[in-house]
């Protein structure tokens, strides 16, 4: 988070990266996580999604710095590879590049970077030889390349221009078949740095050891492993490292673009777990007033439990669409599970040992004055009837008179038979456990994942010793909102910064990766 901001960018201009592979490979699903574009071009599993060759460029910290180009899919790479090889009318038939022979898997790649077929006559050097990009460059100006191989022809045009290197995706899910290993002859006859990118690596029955050996059988070392649709912490960072070592030139530029992620990542998680911080203090001082006799009968408790839980769980809507919002994702891509069957805790928040710390600090007078209010206050839980509470109207009407007006409402409530309604610490604790978890969640989802997750419970924050002292701490934090919010009024908003801070620090500490 201190990376310093990126400087103007690089005299040599934006990197300019074209993204290939075999159709339906995850091409347009890894630029819409690379970008943090969810509406990039289209995502499907039909396959040939994508027609057409289009540009999305990465910009960190409002300059653009690599290009990325989206190309269709590679269909029929080995038919292509006959037709670049068939001899000339007359000419003797190169067995090697013949696709029925028993070497045709890598007969073919000898034909395409030496032998002189139907294409490579065209542009043949004297003395009859020519590059296989030359080759390549005399298909784009033949029939084919408008007919039976026009998409493969839009793969092979972006891969001959002006690029600094090509991504390579591959969907480990698939075994490697001579098809695949056509398409890595054809683009590695382009002549441009290929930079595989294992997608898929770890869905079951992935192969990226048989994927491995046969990117090195094609002179491919350098790779990474980066999942589309749910790429682990850091995966971008570390696919952009290992980019550089393929590209010395390009090394400080990526260096700058990682470490200025880095930097991006860190600054959204503070602000989501600010967003989270600012929610729980919200939601700790929410309380409603119910009549006690309402209490006693079970159905009438339950519906209060029901509408207090669904005022939890609006106030939690609009939180939640900051946070999808700061991740770069749509409403509806992930939320919280309801919360089930809350227990809220019947108490008088006025009797909280931080309230009556509040009560202290508030009329200036020390522990005399909460002193007492909490006798007041085990008197009333005691039972007592509106005629002996009248006993203590000298206590009560002398903190009135000091100015803590709130506090004589919530007593008097309680005399006449009213109660406040909160959320207790376990409902709590809860709350920012399911925080951490959807933060989680989106720090790792990639942007072309389109399965919604509702994220419920993902472990108990206080099932250690450690934990609950950890929940202890928040708890402590958000008593403190309680009292605020009934020593300030229903309708006061939490201003205390530090008191926000404090939530927010507890919660960036919770996603911190555990050793």
């Amino acid at each position: 988070m201190n990376a310093q901001p990126l400087a103007a960018a690089p005299a040599a201009g934006p990197l300019r990266i074209a993204v290939v592979g075999h159709t339906n490979a995850g091409k347009t699903s890894l630029l819409r996580t690379l970008t943090r574009r969810r509406d990039f071009g289209e995502v499907s599993a039909r396959p040939g999604a994508t027609r057409q060759t289009e540009a999305v460029d990465l910009v960190v910290q409002g300059k653009t710095w690599i290009e990325y180009w989206d190309t269709p899919g590679l269909e029929d790479a080995v038919a292509l590879e006959a037709a670049l090889t068939e001899p000339q009318p007359g000419a003797a038939r190169d067995t090697r590049a013949d696709p029925a022979s028993p070497a045709a898997d890598h007969g073919a790649h000898d034909a395409l970077t030496v032998g002189a077929g139907a294409m490579g006559s065209a542009v043949s050097r004297p003395g009859g030889t020519s590059t296989p990009a030359q080759r390549l460059q005399a298909f784009l100006q033949s029939p084919l390349a408008r007919g039976e191989f026009e998409q493969e022809a839009k793969v092979i045009r972006a891969m001959l221009a002006d690029l600094d290197a090509a991504m390579l995706v591959i969907d480990c899910r698939e075994p490697v078949l001579p098809k695949y290993r056509a398409e890595c002859r054809l683009l590695v006859a382009c002549a441009k740095p290929i930079f595989p990118v294992l997608n898929h690596a770890g869905a079951p029955g992935a192969r990226p050891g048989e994927w491995l050996q046969s990117l090195r059988e094609a002179g491919l070392h350098a790779h990474a492993v980066f999942d589309a649709v749910a790429p682990f912490a850091g995966a971008e960072q570390t696919l952009y490292a290992d980019l550089a070592s393929l590209l010395p030139a390009r090394r400080a530029q990526l260096t700058h673009v990682r470490e200025a992620l880095r930097h991006e990542a860190g600054l959204r998680q503070r602000a989501a777990c600010q967003i989270a911080a600012h929610s729980l203090l919200e939601l700790a001082g929410l309380r409603e007033v119910v009549a006690v006799e309402a209490l006693k009968q079970p159905r009438q408790k339950q519906l209060i439990l029901d509408g207090f839980q669904r005022r939890v769980m609006q106030a939690l809507q609009a939180p939640q669409a900051r946070l999808l919002d700061l991740y770069g994702f749509d409403a509806g891509d992930a939320r919280m599970a309801a919360l089930g069957n809350l227990a809220g805790e019947w108490a008088d928040d006025l009797f909280n040992p931080e309230v009556l710390k509040q009560v202290g600090l508030r009329l200036g007078t020390g522990a005399a004055i909460g002193a007492a209010v909490g006798v007041a206050a085990d008197l009333a839980l005691a039972g007592l009837s509106l005629g002996a509470g009248a006993a203590l109207g000298a206590t009560v009407g002398g903190i009135a008179s000091q100015g803590w007006k709130p506090a004589w409402t919530v007593l008097r409530q309680r005399l006449q038979g009213e109660q406040l309604v909160r959320l207790d610490d376990a409902a709590l604790c809860l709350l920012a456990q399911r925080w951490l978890a959807l933060i989680a969640v989106l720090g790792t989802r990639g942007h072309a994942n389109a399965t919604p997750q509702i994220v419920g419970d993902a472990g108990d924050v206080a099932r250690t010793q450690a934990g609950r002292d950890r929940a202890g701490e928040l708890l402590k934090l958000l008593h403190t909102a309680m009292a605020q919010a009934l020593t300030q009024g229903s309708a006061a908003r939490l201003t205390d910064d530090a008191l926000a801070d404090a939530v927010t620090d507890w919660l960036q500490h919770g996603l911190q990766p555990k050793v």
